[in-house]
């Protein structure tokens, strides 16, 4: 009997695994800006910051994939080399853009780069320093998905939420997160946000 959706099915598969790709950070980070600019909020102030942020919060780390393929060591050590290279390129990536949004952005572009920071930071000390895994992914969705529905309302808050309980569910159905792992990422970005905007609060750059 062919399977169906309802019975755990190749489709359902399909489904999980378009819901991971579709939410990886780059394309979380582009869809973002594209809504800032949109929205034209405040945050970028011309057509360099846009670009700028894209370089730095998307495009820089999402080049540790093709980059490992050039490194025999990282290459044998398949996903786990690709994670490995993907903090490092994403620490470079987040700093630059941080650095670009203090010297020419403005402050809505500090707090929104300093998140990224701060994410990467705590995310270091959680599974470096504490030894309890936190889930990158479950950190990434988060911060575009708050910032979207802060900027939009309502509506974007419902819409946003229902993106992150699928993003959930894809990640657990194709066992990449546990949902402790998952959900310990999300809090981090939580917090992330909160101590870049308080800060950004306290410096009166918001």
């Amino acid at each position: 009997m062919k399977k169906t959706l309802l019975t755990g099915s190749p489709v359902r598969d399909k489904l999980a695994q378009i819901i991971r790709i579709v939410s990886v950070p780059p394309v979380m980070v582009a869809l973002l800006a594209f809504l800032l600019y949109v929205a034209d909020n405040g945050v970028f102030r011309n057509i360099r910051d846009v670009l700028v942020t894209l370089i730095c919060l998307a495009l820089l780390p999402a080049a540790a994939y093709p980059l490992s393929l050039l490194f025999p060591r990282l290459k044998r050590q398949g996903r786990e080399g690709q994670r490995n290279l993907a903090f490092i390129t994403s620490c470079v990536g987040y700093a630059a853009g941080f650095t670009y949004a203090l010297a020419r952005g403005s402050g809505r572009l500090i707090c929104l780069t300093g998140i990224y920071v701060i994410s990467v930071i705590l995310l270091a000390l959680c599974n470096k320093v504490l030894h309890r895994r936190a889930s990158g992914h479950g950190c990434s969705v988060v911060g575009p998905l708050v910032i979207a529905a802060l900027c939009f309302g309502f509506p974007a808050f419902l819409l946003c939420t229902g993106l992150y309980f699928a993003i959930l569910w894809a990640s657990l159905y194709l066992k990449r997160h546990t949902l402790p792992e998952f959900l310990t990422g999300s809090l981090i970005c939580l917090a992330a946000i909160g101590i870049s905007a308080g800060l950004c609060s306290l410096a009166g750059i918001l």
